[in-house]
């Protein structure tokens, strides 16, 4: 799936510049963010519904907030050569 996403944005590049990609749930995958990150993509990912996330949420006072979260795979990749996961920063609005 890295491989097909650096096709896309390779090819996306021909036609025009990409300012930020926006990413549903699916894309949720540590590999997928370094990949992003590798191409020099600015992206907001949606993260899954989980507990952990939900947790998170809640620990905050405010609607909207931005604050560190750490990707962490829980499952092996999809893909090879995968790079340990990176801070990421994550903004919520409810």
């Amino acid at each position: 799936m890295a491989e097909a996403l650096r096709q896309l944005v390779s090819e996306v590049r021909e036609y025009a510049d990409i300012n930020r990609l926006y990413l549903d749930r699916g894309f949720y995958r540590v590999h997928l963010a370094l990949t992003l990150e590798d191409l020099d993509v600015e992206f907001l990912m949606r993260a899954p519904q989980t507990r952990k996330v939900q947790q998170f949420i809640d620990d905050h006072d405010s609607d909207t907030f931005i604050a560190e979260y750490e990707m962490a795979r829980s499952n092996p990749p999809d893909g090879p050569d995968v790079s340990p996961a990176r801070r990421r920063s994550a903004s919520n609005t409810r």
